[in-house]
């Protein structure tokens, strides 16, 4: 039996465990799994055929091009013979006129990739359903709403053009310090992940509307570090990672995940290597070829993670970093520079590093994968119904609503507000930043306006500031909203976050503070002295929208943490 100390304390003081899997698993256990149909493996290799070796190198690529302009991006095609694209968090006019671009413009058809890693709504700001974040949908651990979030990001990915997302995350949330992983994954226990992410993957593809993407091989979350800015690790033993990652891995091979993005992290345990010595695993042949095609028998896909991060930049020159990834057994580069890298791994293949062989057997996959998503049948995607997007709205809001998880408070909650009340709305946070990761809230004010309260709001104050409004006020909803990436490196409360719990206003007046973390689920292990804390996840909109229906008894707390906080 395995058994994971977090170094946190449950409310009684008593130290908190989690339990993960009796029984080890065996490498006998794992099979191999084929994502793509026989049709689609002889839709690659007729088109194989046809394609010169530069155009296979271009299948390879995979950039970013989120800032590109439509001519930009036609006429970086029209330079490089680009297999795929990545587009990030635009609007859903832009998205369409990107993808829009690119149509026809390739004899093979472009695959575009985006992070829909909660619903296509995360990175389609205006077009598309935002679901909670991942974590919400282990605290609410319902298998039909998780297919249903699958489901939804693939058909309004593709009713905007988008064939490919980079997710479902099936990193274990293990170390309450990683700063990556946090409420990007669905929990900390293996089955439970295992569980729900093969819904979420089957959710997406579904009909082949779309490829999911299960990420980050070979599994993020029990280091403290960042693999945005070193090489991270994988800090289990080769035992303890078949009872927990290797299961959920296995779970999402066999339910036939179309692609896994490869982490800049290492493992040192299964490369029988010092840490100092330890390759992340985009640059090792032993994890990627060894472990991942070999042993748990993958024959999908295999991508990068964003070749920009100090966990790969760190480690071999940036003239190399495509080749050598390629080299360990890659398939596709993820945030490539088109002209550089293809133009470095022209010259890898006239100087024999890599061959033209491998080139074309990796090109065969990805061309298996657009046959699959059936990119070479030139089908028109429907357009989203009515009854469409109701149902996958109504979905995001059950899954926000039965996610609400209240960690200790009872007594104050909910909140017995007349009407007309004052109250002040605090947002706790980092500022700035991409839209979808920044700390504000504004869907709470205008729920709670809605609802007749005079209210007012106010970003980081410090706690003298709440120490000396507190008599203005019926009720005071601290809101402490600190995402994953939204100060790259950490997760934790340092300033300006931490000046707002210095004085403890709340100690002076029970009753009148309400805490509620939109984010790190850990600010129970940083702030354990909180008179009352409730757990929302995440951001989204209707995960705002949920927690004012919750602090005001307009819904139960059904939720159950799915961490150790």
């Amino acid at each position: 039996m395995l058994v994971v100390r977090l170094g946190a304390r449950t409310d009684s003081g008593q130290s908190a465990e989690f339990t993960f899997l009796k029984q080890p698993l065996q490498p006998s256990e794992f099979h191999p799994m084929n994502p793509f149909p026989k049709s689609a493996w002889a839709t690659a290799d007729r088109v194989l055929a046809t394609l010169t070796l530069d155009q296979c190198l271009g299948q390879l690529l995979c950039p970013d091009v989120t800032d590109h302009q439509p001519e930009a991006l036609r006429g970086l095609l029209d330079e490089v013979p680009i297999g795929c694209i990545f587009i990030g968090a635009k609007t859903s006019a832009d998205w369409r006129a990107a993808t829009s671009a690119v149509a026809g413009v390739s004899p093979v058809p472009v695959i575009v990739a985006s992070d829909f890693e909660h619903g296509a709504g995360c990175m389609i700001a205006d077009g598309a359903t935002d679901f909670p974040w991942a974590m919400a949908a282990g605290a609410a651990d319902e298998i039909a709403l998780v297919h249903t979030m699958g489901e939804a990001s693939a058909r309004e990915g593709r009713a905007h053009g988008a064939h490919w997302t980079l997710g479902p995350m099936i990193d274990l949330a293990i170390n309450p310090n990683n700063p990556v992983v946090n409420t990007r994954a669905i929990g900390s226990n293996p089955t439970q992940v295992a569980r729900l992410g093969c819904a979420w993957i089957e959710g997406i593809q579904t009909g082949a509307r779309m490829a999911a993407c299960a990420k980050h091989f070979p599994g993020d979350g029990t280091d403290d570090r960042d693999q945005h800015l070193c090489t991270s690790l994988n800090k289990l033993d080769v035992a303890a990672w078949r009872r927990t990652y290797g299961r959920v891995w296995q779970a999402a091979i066999k339910q036939g995940t179309m692609s896994v993005m490869i982490g800049h992290i290492g493992f040192p345990a299964y490369e029988r290597k010092s840490v100092a010595r330890a390759l992340p695993a985009t640059l090792s042949p032993r994890l990627m070829q060894g472990l991942l095609r070999e042993e748990l028998g993958f024959e999908g896909v295999i991508l990068s993670d964003a070749m920009i991060m100090g966990g790969i930049t760190s480690r071999v020159s940036s003239d190399l970093i495509a080749v050598e990834f390629l080299r360990a057994g890659g398939d596709v580069v993820l945030f490539a520079d088109a002209r550089s890298d293809f133009a470095a791994l022209q010259k890898a293949v006239a100087a024999g590093r890599l061959t033209e062989r491998s080139v074309r057997e990796k090109t065969r996959r990805i061309l298996a994968m657009k046959a699959t998503l059936g990119l070479f049948d030139k089908t028109v995607e429907k357009p989203l119904t009515v009854a469409e997007s109701k149902r996958f709205g109504a979905a995001a809001k059950s899954m926000a609503e039965k996610s609400l998880t209240l960690y200790r408070g009872d007594a104050v909650l909910p909140a017995k507000l007349k009407k007309g009340a004052k109250v002040l709305t605090v947002t706790v946070g980092y500022e700035g930043g991409a839209s979808h990761l920044n700390s504000k809230l504004p869907a709470i004010d205008e729920e709670l306006k809605a609802r007749g309260f005079t209210v007012d709001h106010l970003n980081n104050p410090g706690s003298g500031k709440l120490r000396e409004l507190a008599m203005q006020y019926d009720r005071i909803f601290i809101n402490v909203s600190v995402c994953v990436h939204s100060l790259m490196g950490t997760v934790s409360m340092v300033a300006p976050i931490s000046f707002n719990f210095w004085m403890s206003p709340w100690v002076d007046h029970p009753g009148k503070f309400v805490f509620t973390a939109f984010g790190n689920p850990w600010l129970a292990h940083e702030q354990p002295h909180l008179p009352n804390l409730l757990f929302a996840y995440g951001n989204s909109a209707v995960s705002q929208r949920a927690a004012v229906r919750g602090w005001l008894g307009e819904l139960k707390f059904a939720g159950k943490l799915p961490i150790i906080a």
